[in-house]
């Protein structure tokens, strides 16, 4: 009777240990998958993180109406990103400057994109495609050619950002409408995309 008793309990041990090791077995692929699964991949993130923000940027005028860089200047501060990715090293307050002189602003304190052109004399130029392809976006970073993105959320309304990479299904961005320099997300449905821009060496067009 002992030992029969001996043997059921080793059985039992064993059961026991064999379902421990394979629980933690995949418990650890779990996690390995998990960990996997929320990994991101960045292509810009050493460049600068430019705020709107900055209290400087209230005195640089862009519009017709008195808009500034400080109110209006989502799309100057994320082109000043994107050509920083490329290279080219102008502060907001700098490039603003070479816009106003090209008259490259419109009423509304917008950017004229095709004035990537003339300021960086010719050695840049700045594709609009006529829709914001997802696979067109993370082409386009994997090249080299940053692309910012004007979206539209309840948050901050229509303003424009610069993509940096991505996680899952998500595009991260650099918001120069954040309070802090943290990395953002392009959340569907909560977020439109309404345009994106892809900056690239002259001649090299993927349309």
């Amino acid at each position: 009777m002992k030992t029969q008793s001996k043997k059921i309990y080793l059985i039992v041990g064993g059961l026991i240990a064999s379902f421990i090791l394979s629980s933690a077995f995949l418990i650890s692929q779990y996690k390995s998958g998990l960990k996997k699964s929320f990994e991101a991949q960045f292509f810009f993130a050493k460049e600068p993180y430019l705020l709107q923000s900055n209290p400087n940027l209230k005195k640089i005028k862009i519009g017709e109406q008195g808009q500034t860089l400080f109110s209006h200047g989502s799309g100057t501060l994320s082109l000043s990103m994107a050509l920083h990715a490329m290279g080219w090293k102008l502060s907001p307050e700098e490039l603003a400057a070479l816009l106003l002189k090209e008259k490259a602003y419109d009423e509304n304190g917008e950017p004229k994109w095709y004035a990537v052109t003339a300021i960086t004399g010719g050695k840049l130029d700045m594709e609009i495609p006529t829709s914001p392809n997802r696979s067109l976006i993370l082409k386009s970073l994997k090249k080299g050619q940053p692309v910012i993105a004007q979206i539209e959320n309840t948050v901050h309304g229509k303003h424009w950002v610069m993509i940096v990479g991505k996680r899952d299904s998500q595009l991260i961005i650099k918001n120069p409408l954040s309070i802090e320099k943290v990395w953002e997300t392009i959340e569907s449905p909560t977020t439109q995309v309404h345009k994106i821009l892809i900056l690239k060496k002259r001649g090299q067009w993927s349309l």
